[in-house]
């Protein structure tokens, strides 16, 4: 990064008519002569990743939960979201959605 000598500004490389590059400051509109290797590059590729396994896993009804007893259908298959604590001084909070019907019912000690 070059930066200029004047106003202490960020420099943008530029190219002029003739095809010489040259830096030009935005601010005071100074040029600057460009000399050496500039080592610039402005296309990178991105090597792609193996991918690994089959992807996101589906949800289907009836999957075998955690074992809580619905109260609104009696059946004994949940499936649990954590809501982690609120506040500091708080439990942790848990959702337990029954498989079967897809009733909600929020646990913690605070019940």
């Amino acid at each position: 990064m070059k930066f200029c000598k004047a106003c202490e500004r960020l420099l943008i490389l530029r190219e002029t008519t003739e095809g010489k590059k040259v830096f030009l400051c935005p601010n005071c509109k100074k040029v600057f002569k460009a000399e050496g290797n500039l080592g610039l590059t402005t296309k990178e590729e991105v090597e792609t990743k193996e991918e690994v396994g089959e992807g996101v896993a589906k949800k289907e009804k009836g999957v075998p939960g955690h074992d809580f007893k619905c109260k609104k259908c009696g059946n004994k298959s949940y499936e649990i979201t954590d809501l982690g604590i609120m506040y500091g001084d708080e439990d942790w909070i848990y959702l337990m959605k029954c498989t079967n019907c897809g009733f909600t019912e929020r646990v913690g000690d605070y019940c």
